[in-house]
């Protein structure tokens, strides 16, 4: 079970004496001494990147030496009255959640905007429709895994079928929902500037994320993906590597050849490495569509969304 938030600079320490007081849910640590420290910045890089460890987890004891383990520990009191220190491997964060959607619902946030920089691209509604087709092994071609793990539906088999993540635990959305959320992206993404959209959202109980039921979230999703109108404002010699030269309008497909291959949907796991350009040019589509949608944006940082 999650068991509360503690500080940056307190992470890798032992858990002090000083605990919250017995069945509180809420609370400050005061002049909790902390045990030990020992954290690195090599340890907060290396466990943020360290997608194997999911799947290194599975072969201890054989893999032993290859975990990233660390002390953590939870301010709430146990049996004995005091916080409990747990070893735990630490990894990559997409090994469970790419997004941490969980901690941010758990934290009570009402307004959540959400950026999907999906290596998988989005298929427009001439292509899919997902109230019709909302097979398991349909949607896993149309959209990345991770938007419909949390609706409930597991794309990948509860981890079966994927080595070093498992997104069956992160359902926190009804499933009746989800056609309407990818209906929504999809008509963002038809009008040529970024599939940015908002849905008001219920959560179901998730006991394990430990999220209860019929919490009221307006969530902004901004899913990474071509646009159209960016596209046609580039120089002509950018546009000609950036638009594909095969079904050049739909925005699912990506360029095959050239120095922008893949783009904007890099293959991270293979690509581990952007040149100046690629950057550039996804930092410029990426605030492009932040400003072409800005006043979606300032409608969910006032948490004003009607």
């Amino acid at each position: 079970q999650v068991g509360g938030f503690v500080e940056t600079f307190a992470f890798s320490s032992s858990a002090p004496e000083t605990t919250l007081e017995a069945g509180a849910f809420k609370g400050v640590l005061k002049n909790a001494v902390l045990k030990k420290q020992g954290c690195t910045v090599e340890d907060i890089a290396g466990t943020s990147s360290w997608a194997p460890s999911d799947f290194i987890a599975t072969l201890a004891p054989l893999a032993k030496g290859l975990e990233i383990d660390l002390p953590f520990w939870s301010p709430v009191h146990n049996a004995s009255g005091a916080p409990p220190t747990h070893v735990s491997n630490f990894g990559d964060g997409g090994c469970s959640d790419n997004l941490n959607l969980g901690s941010i619902i758990q934290r009570g946030v009402k307004s959540i905007v959400l950026f999907l920089t999906a290596q998988h691209p989005l298929s427009p509604a001439d292509k899919w429709d997902p109230f019709s087709q909302q097979s398991t092994s349909d949607i896993s071609k149309h959209v990345d895994s991770l938007v419909p793990g949390y609706f409930g539906r597991d794309v990948d088999g509860g981890g079966n079928d994927s080595i070093g993540w498992d997104y069956s635990r992160n359902q926190f959305f009804n499933f009746s929902d989800f056609a309407p959320t990818i209906s929504a992206l999809q008509k963002a993404q038809a009008t040529g500037n970024g599939a940015v959209a908002t849905t008001e959202l219920t959560t179901v109980q998730n006991d394990w994320q430990g999220v209860p039921a019929g919490l009221k979230i307006n969530v902004t999703w901004v899913y990474l993906s071509r646009a159209a109108s960016w596209e046609a404002d580039l120089p002509a010699e950018t546009r000609r590597h950036v638009v594909p030269t095969f079904t050049p309008n739909n925005p699912a497909t990506t360029p095959s050849v050239g120095p922008f291959t893949g783009f904007p949907h890099y293959n991270t796991f293979t690509q581990l490495h952007l040149t100046a350009e690629q950057s550039n040019l996804l930092a410029d589509l990426s605030g492009w569509v932040i400003h072409k949608n800005q006043d979606i944006f300032r409608r969910a940082l006032r948490h004003d969304i009607r």
